[in-house]
């Protein structure tokens, strides 16, 4: 993501970490779409400027970013993660340091924005086509579409949709 959450910049260009993306043109919305995957397989899905999901190997939700809120998956539930910044002023200097407060999505609320997350997916996979493709790396390989293509479907198709926690070292 871009280094400011409201500053997009080439998406394409800057996200090195994705070892195999793609750039769509999409008719509903300006900004292109932007999907890749890591060296883990994780797939990356960047439709808009302020939107993004991640997703592990086997298609679960790892991650979001969705209308300036965080979100990360826990296993059986979703938390949304809200940044609270503060600044101190220390002399000349002001140090501004950032919280995340964490909140988890009640069942009312995790069913919505699966309802949501799969009508978005709906429309990236409509957008995924070979004559959409603005931009592709590594530029010269072939079947990365087909590759990138594959995870999607199998995100849309996984019957588990929260990935497992993130295990933290000690």
């Amino acid at each position: 993501m871009a280094q400011n959450e409201s500053d997009r910049e080439d998406l394409m260009s800057e996200a090195v970490s994705l070892i195999k993306r793609i750039e769509c043109r999409q008719d509903s919305r300006p900004d292109p779409l932007v999907l890749g995957l890591n060296a883990l397989g994780w797939l990356f899905v960047y439709p808009a400027a302020e939107l993004m999901y991640r997703f592990d190997e086997r298609g679960r939700l790892r991650r979001a970013f969705v209308e300036g809120m965080l979100y990360r998956s826990a296993g059986t539930v979703l938390s949304m993660l809200q940044r609270q910044r503060t600044h101190e002023q220390t002399g000349a200097i002001t140090v501004t340091k950032t919280t995340l407060l964490r909140r988890d999505l009640t069942p009312p609320e995790l069913n919505s924005f699966r309802l949501r997350m799969s009508q978005e997916l709906t429309a990236v996979r409509a957008a995924v086509d070979p004559h959409r493709v603005l931009r592709q790396y590594p530029a010269d390989e072939a079947g990365v579409l087909a590759e990138i293509q594959l995870r999607l479907l199998g995100v849309v198709e996984t019957e588990e949709f929260l990935a497992p926690a993130i295990v933290r070292r000690s």
